[in-house]
């Protein structure tokens, strides 16, 4: 299963989109860029992750 931390109107769409086609398990876990959810997972706060 796979995670993707982002907002939902990022870029984090691009990967939601290939997941669903593909028919891939995974949790969306809906973060901004720069909060301390997505800084916790990469210290540049850069989203998707």
């Amino acid at each position: 299963m796979y995670t993707v931390i982002g907002k939902a109107n990022s870029r984090a769409t691009r990967v939601l989109w290939v997941l669903e086609e593909l028919g891939l398990d995974y949790d969306h876990v809906p973060a901004a860029p720069q909060s301390e959810g997505v800084v916790s997972f990469n210290p540049a706060g850069k989203v998707p992750v």
